[in-house]
């Protein structure tokens, strides 16, 4: 029987433990995204190109970042951002889900005692001035950090265990199937890290608190328990990452209904192999997630299909590409023009967005649609264009010069129409007219919509003279310039500072206007030389 002292000391040991444990989770899922994110951009569509290579990301991913919650939430983030299509994101969530028990597979073995030298090992090689062994070193850093903390967590559980009053209670909740596998889901919600309560539940083997058979339910605890973050995580994100965050929730409830039948025949032919009873855990864990994944992987991509519809919103449609084959990547003259197709859809949108913002009210739900949208389009239209493959001697032709500067300068102008413009034009007053309608602005928002709607009828029509766009802006450069120093003669009144950063707006928009010409007078340069050389 412990006394105070030594059993408070004890549960200080398991709640330190236990944080040490969560900061190597932390350290090492940190160092992962961060290696991954210096060429990642680069490599992702590689990777998720093929149906094997998305899975094995996800595998990985989880296996680095020590938790299946990490994984999914950092696979859930991608696709919020647009660097993960929402078929590939859903193969790695799958992958997660088969990669976190691997971790708790290693951390079956009794090799905790070894991680103080662990560290320092990964320490040192973290110092090392090589960049891969760096890399490694960082990582394998907050892998010994989490054996650390199971070593400390171990450690501090054989001393309270000892407590007949606690060992009773962990007796009673483990005689009844629903309150252990219950208490696993909290304290996977609480800790969300499924190692970490699995870490616990090693500790209570090793102490004889709990024996292999009252252990098993917990898997299905932990499998259900690592959705819910992740599901929480995902709902203020974009309409895929909710998708994937309620398919990820329905994942794992699918799991836990269908190897809940068979838990216990496999425990008990995992019984009959002698094998350690904290292995054997660990195998449980990998039964339900392998049994989840085999179920599942043969209908992915119907199910992502099927899920589209899903928090479907107007905004969907504004950033869904139309036009964009992948397939045709490969052939560059198609690819071009298909792209071609896809950025004059970009320019409409843009115009019908500018006509928005200055002509009706600027907090309309079409304005929300495009301040959604636009980004995913901008990015899906720079994907594709990076992901045309020339054969090797040839150089780019003239159109794919001129889509490039043109496609920067559409992506920089709805960049300020959504970051500065309708800012800018929200945080005005309520009863405001529409831009259009005041007598200040008349002659100023008409130079402006005439010089934007021009640049981009210049892309979209492949035709005209940039000439009429070049005097706009000039003219729009003194006007701004005149607007400027009246306001800031009038003084620094609150409405004076708002229409100096709507007129700021309207510069930079301008200015991006202008790109988006130059890249249409590119092409016609380069049209030019081709001809002359020939």
């Amino acid at each position: 029987m412990p006394t105070t002292a030594s059993f408070v000391t004890a549960a200080l040991q398991i709640v330190g433990g236990l944080g040490l444990f969560l900061f190597g989770v932390e350290e090492s899922s940190r160092s992962c995204q961060t290696a991954l994110g210096e060429a990642f951009q680069d490599y992702l569509e590689k990777i998720i190109s093929m149906r094997f290579g998305a899975f094995t990301f996800g595998v990985l991913l989880s296996f680095i970042s020590q938790s299946s919650t990490i994984a999914v939430s950092f696979a859930v983030g991608l696709v919020d951002a647009g660097l993960l299509r929402y078929a590939g994101a859903v193969l790695v969530m799958v992958g997660a889900s088969v990669g976190a028990p691997l971790t708790v597979f290693f951390l079956s073995f009794d090799i905790a005692r070894w991680a103080p030298l662990m560290f320092v090992f990964f320490m040192l090689l973290a110092k090392t001035r090589g960049k891969f062994t760096r890399r490694i070193g960082t990582i394998g850093r907050g892998v010994a950090l989490i054996f650390f903390g199971m070593y400390i967590i171990q450690w501090g559980v054989g001393t309270v265990v000892e407590s007949e009053s606690i060992r009773n209670m962990i007796v009673w909740s483990a005689s009844s199937p629903f309150a252990f596998a219950g208490a696993a889901f909290v304290a996977t919600l609480i800790l969300q890290s499924s190692s970490a309560v699995m870490a616990l539940v090693f500790a209570l083997i090793s102490s004889g608190a709990v024996g292999f058979a009252q252990a098993v339910p917990v898997v299905l605890g932990i499998h259900l328990g690592t959705a819910v973050p992740v599901f929480l995580a995902s709902m203020g994100g974009r309409s895929n990452a909710r998708r994937l965050g309620v398919l990820n929730l329905l994942y794992k409830i699918v799991g836990v209904a269908l190897s809940a039948p068979f838990l216990f025949v496999v425990a008990r032919a995992l019984e009959r192999l002698a094998s350690p009873e904290a292995t054997s855990l660990a195998l449980m864990l990998g039964f339900v997630a392998v049994l989840n994944a085999a179920f599942f992987l043969p209908f992915t991509k119907k199910i992502s299909i099927a899920t589209l519809h899903w928090f479907r919103s107007s905004a969907d449609s504004v950033g869904e590409s139309y036009n964009l084959d992948p397939a045709s990547a490969k052939i560059p003259d198609l690819a071009l023009q298909l792209l071609s197709k896809e950025m004059e859809r970009f320019a409409r949108y843009l115009r019908e967005y500018l006509y928005l913002l200055i002509t009706t009210d600027s907090r309309s739900s079409r304005v929300d649609e495009f301040l959604e949208g636009l980004p995913e389009l901008g990015k899906n239209c720079m994907r594709y264009l990076r992901s045309i493959r020339f054969p090797a001697g040839m150089a780019p032709p003239a159109l794919y010069e001129s889509l490039l500067y043109s496609l920067l300068g559409m992506r920089n102008l709805s960049r300020v129409f959504r970051k500065e413009f309708t800012p800018a034009l929200r945080d005005g007053a309520r009863d405001m007219p529409p831009l259009i309608e005041r007598s200040e602005w008349s002659l100023g928002v008409r130079n402006f919509r005439d010089l934007v709607e021009l640049a981009l009828n210049r892309f979209i029509r492949h035709e005209g003279s940039s000439d009429p766009i070049q005097e706009l802006h000039q003219n729009f450069k003194e006007i701004e310039k005149n607007l400027e120093e009246r306001w800031l003669r009038e003084g620094e009144s609150p409405l004076c500072a708002h229409d100096l950063e709507i007129l700021m707006a309207m510069g930079n928009a301008s200015d991006s206007a202008l790109e988006i010409v130059r890249g249409c007078e590119t092409a016609e340069r380069l049209e030019v030389l081709d001809k002359a050389e020939e």
